[in-house]
């Protein structure tokens, strides 16, 4: 049964090291910083009982088999799932149906969920009511230590 995050369950995840498994959601913290978000933080918030963030998980006794996570985006009517762990993708429509839910009680009015193109959950988000708003493509570059050929100057042209 998908309930909301306690703190109990918050120190549960702390003990048995939960969420486990590869975040299925990809928040911009984690496409800008490019790295993973960690456990630590998550368990942090859930901890200290964040207004600006709801969780929802299924247990299955000291086993957590699926946990959504959504934060405050930009204001407290855009919020953005920032964490979504499923054993099975059947799970994801429930779960983020629940968390939406829980978000729109804390005055969400648009909720966003950033997922790659060929993720696995792309079709049960669309069943929880979720649909494609815009498509990213995002680049990244490794410097050569070199300076470039031009410089800009305070106008934004290129000499």
């Amino acid at each position: 049964m998908i309930t909301a995050f306690r703190m109990g369950d918050a120190l549960r995840c702390v003990l048995v090291n939960a969420p486990g498994g590869a975040n299925l959601a990809a928040p911009a913290e984690s496409v800008v910083r490019c790295r993973p978000l960690r456990n630590f933080a998550f368990w942090r918030q859930s901890l200290a009982r964040n207004l600006n963030r709801v969780t929802v998980g299924d247990w299955n006794g000291m086993e957590l088999s699926s946990l959504a996570s959504a934060r405050v985006r930009g204001g407290v009517r855009a919020w953005e799932v920032d964490r979504l762990h499923l054993k099975a993708p059947e799970q994801a429509v429930d779960l983020l149906e629940q968390v939406v839910r829980a978000a729109g009680t804390r005055g969400a009015e648009r909720v966003f969920l950033r997922v790659p193109q060929d993720s696995q959950i792309v079709d049960e988000a669309r069943r929880a009511g979720f649909f494609p708003y815009y498509e990213e493509i995002h680049l990244a570059g490794h410097g050569t230590g070199s300076s470039p050929d031009f410089t800009t100057n305070i106008n934004g042209r290129r000499t």
